[in-house]
Formats: structure tokens, C-alpha cells, sequence
């Protein structure tokens, strides 16, 4: 029997316990899923527990951002919520004459994303500090400090469940699929079961790429297309490399990632915190050769250049306007694709906000594969059913080990 349910996250780190907060703090039904038999027992208690200034992260980048603003949450949510924790600040030295570049490099990085106290010290402050620290140069971080980070976790639970949460225990996501009813988990552990989602968020860690990997199976048992995935760990005979890097979202398209130097990824899912379902389904839709499906609009889409090169321009893409023109605006002439009608429903319709095209109502993600994804994918026009291809033809995905090198494609 499938149990029905609003939202399934996976995972019960201190990024899923935060997500399933927010989610029943919200409204919405929640269950959290997660393997082992207590929360945070992977990385989120494998680790400093230092609250970051955002001292080191480029420019604009996501972490940055989340660091920078998100540290000031941290500490008044810790305050209000009784978790330990210190605000006791950093110092950060140069030993040597040579690292004082390193040092001024760090300050004025810092400074680009908005942590502006920051405060050179003196030799003699210095040692004052820290008696025990030789160096030639350094400087204050104030707003560095230390947490108790499985109280935070506790803290977290708590509010989710107050709200309705539920957290179940023992219970690995084995499987998942896209079905009438929603997103379908198998669920394994001592009692299996099967739950159908409206949502999923795969907060799963350092697992992440378990949930990928059955990401791009579903492109195969869904569509009974002949695709074979052979998932190896050496890189250097993977042709599609997968990464979870910060770098944005994003795959070569087709053959072209055999284009792509030996070793550098030719696919992000972004962080593994966050690599999500449709986004994995959509960017190995692209890896197997399917390009946008941008919705059908009388005269084209009008789309707002000076708005596209706000969100493309920056992190986590950088592209230069040559770059957007060719992703984004430019349109496949009939001579370069095998194509169908506009399918509203597709995987590969990526979420149109407003605010980029201003004749077009604003899209979200697809939760799965459509009956034309499924079709299309199993035709002549790609994999057709019945066919044996040359093993050389299938796509061999890098694993977990993937190097998490980006990419601006």
C-alpha cells in the first residue's frame, strides 16, 4: 500500500532538520527520512562546529552569501533558542613577510562580500591575544565563533515537530520514481514501505549521489528506452562526470561532454545538500541529447536581456552576454534537432521566472518525466526500443568520486 504524503525530505543532517522546519513551521505535512538511527550522524557532527565569517569564498558566490547573512540568523536563533555556542572571534596571522599578500587578499575578499569588521592588529595586540603566536602580521575576525552543533540539530527537531514534523528512523530511500500520484520513494529498512510525495528534498549529504544515480536510472526504467548507465569510479574512462559543486546547475549536451577535457566534470547538481530530483532528471535529460523546452508563446518569448544578465552574470554562472545570447536566447533552427510539438509538461522545461521574459507566465520545475519525455526518449529520434547499439555508445557516469571542478557550461 502507498502512503500518501505532502513533503518527504531525506535526511536528518542539520540541513534537512532545518529544511523540515521551515517546511511545517510553513503548513506543510512533513516526514524526514533517514537512514541510521539518530540525526546528524554523518557530517553534521563531523566537524568544527565554527560559526564562519565568510572571510575566503569568491565573490558572490552562494556560500558566501549564506555565510555572510546567515551567521547573524545563527547567532539571534541560537540566543532565542538556548543553544550553546560562543562569539569569541578569530585571529588570522602571517608568519613570514611572504603571507602578508595572502593576508590583504583575504581582507579585501571579505570586504567584496560584505564582512566589513574586520580589524587589523598590531604586533604588540597581537601577542597581547595570543602570547604564544609568533607572526609578522594580522588581523581580528570578530564575528567567527563556536557552536554546539547537535544541540542545534535538537533544536531544530524540536520546532519541526512541534509543528507536525515527523522523523522516521532506519528508513534508507532506496529507490524513487515519478508517478500518477507523485514522486514514489521506496523506502527500506525493518518495515519497507512505499510513500508518494508532492515534494522532495534530498538533504541526504554525502549520499546525495545515491539519489542521483536513481535520478538517471529513471530515464531507463520509466521509458524502456535502450540506454544503459555503467557506473564506474575511474574518471578517466567516465564520459559523463558528475560533480556536486557549488557552480550552478548545469550539463553538456549529448556527445558534446566527450569534448570536455579528461578529469573536468561534465555535469553539476550543485551542492549535494540540495542536488534535487527534477534537476537531476533534467540535466540527464540534457546528457542524453534533449535540449529546452521553453513554452509555446504567440511571436517568441520576449525575454529582458538586462534581467538575464542579473542572474547569469553573476554567481554561480559568470557568463558574458555572448554566452547568454547562445544558452538562453538562441533558438535551434529545425536542421540541428529532432524535435515534437511544445510540451508544457516536460522535464526539460526549465522554471521561466517572470521577471526574464516579459510575456510569459512564470514556470517552476516539473516534478518528473512526461508521457512525451517517456515517448520521445524511446523513439527512433534518440534510443529506440528493440535496438542493440555498439557498448561503446552507452554513457559511462563517474561516481561519487567525481572531482568537484566547475564549469561554466
Amino acid at each position: 500500500m502507498t502512503e500518501q504524503v505532502d513533503c518527504a525530505v531525506i535526511g536528518a543532517g542539520v540541513v534537512g532538520l532545518a529544511i523540515a522546519r521551515e517546511l511545517a513551521m510553513a503548513g506543510r505535512e512533513v516526514i524526514v527520512l533517514e537512514a541510521a538511527d539518530a540525526i546528524g550522524t554523518h557530517t553534521s557532527s563531523r566537524n568544527s562546529e565554527v560559526i564562519h565569517a565568510g572571510l575566503y569564498y569568491p565573490k558572490g558566490s552562494l556560500k558566501a552569501r549564506f555565510c555572510v547573512t546567515g551567521k547573524t540568523l545563527l547567532y539571534d536563533y541560537c540566543t532565542g533558542h538556548g543553544v550553546p555556542h560562543s562569539n569569541i572571534g578569530k585571529i588570522v596571522v602571517a608568519v613570514t613577510d611572504d603571507e602578508t599578500a595572502t593576508l590583504k587578499n583575504y581582507v579585501q575578499k571579505a570586504g567584496d562580500n560584505g564582512v566589513g569588521d574586520l580589524r587589523w592588529l598590531s604586533r604588540e595586540e597581537l601577542r597581547k591575544l595570543e602570547p604564544e603566536v609568533e607572526c609578522v602580521a594580522g588581523f581580528l575576525s570578530p564575528s567567527t565563533g563556536i557552536i554546539d552543533s547537535h544541540a542545534l540539530m535538537l533544536a531544530y527537531q524540536g520546532d519541526a515537530e512541534n509543528h507536525g514534523a515527523a522523523l522516521v528512523f532506519k528508513s534508507p530511500v532506496e529507490s524513487g520514481a515519478i508517478g500518477p500520484e507523485g514522486i514514489v520513494l521506496n523506502v527500506g529498512g525493518n518495515e519497507p514501505m512505499t510513500i508518494a510525495c508532492k515534494s522532495v528534498v534530498n538533504s541526504a549529504g554525502l549520499f546525495a549521489q545515491d539519489i542521483a544515480r536513481s535520478a538517471a536510472m529513471e530515464w531507463i526504467t520509466a521509458t524502456d528506452a535502450n540506454i544503459k548507465f555503467e557506473f564506474v569510479t575511474d574518471v578517466a574512462i567516465a564520459n559523463i562526470r558528475v560533480t556536486f559543486a557549488e557552480h550552478g546547475r548545469w550539463s553538456y549536451v549529448g556527445i558534446d561532454a566527450l569534448d570536455v577535457p579528461a578529469g573536468a566534470p561534465t555535469m553539476s547538481l550543485g551542492t549535494a545538500d540540495h542536488a534535487s530530483w527534477s534537476v537531476a532528471l533534467h540535466q540527464f535529460g540534457h546528457a542524453l541529447g534533449l535540449a529546452h523546452e521553453y513554452p509555446a508563446v504567440a511571436g517568441g518569448l520576449r525575454w529582458d536581456m538586462a534581467a538575464l544578465m542579473r542572474v547569469h552574470g553573476g554567481a554561480p554562472n559568470w557568463w558574458t552576454e555572448e554566452q547568454v545570447r547562445h544558452r538562453v536566447i538562441g533558438v535551434y533552427g529545425l536542421d540541428l534537432m529532432n524535435g515534437v510539438s511544445v510540451d508544457p509538461d516536460s522535464i526539460m522545461r526549465p522554471p521561466i521566472p517572470m521577471v526574464l521574459a516579459s510575456n510569459s507566465a512564470a514556470t517552476s520545475w516539473n516534478a518528473g518525466l512526461s508521457t512525451r519525455d517517456k515517448a520521445l526518449i524511446a523513439s527512433s529520434l534518440f534510443y529506440p526500443r528493440g535496438t542493440s547499439p555498439a557498448a561503446s555508445s552507452f554513457p559511462k557516469l563517474m561516481g561519487s568520486s567525481a572531482p568537484e571542478v566547475g564549469s561554466n557550461q
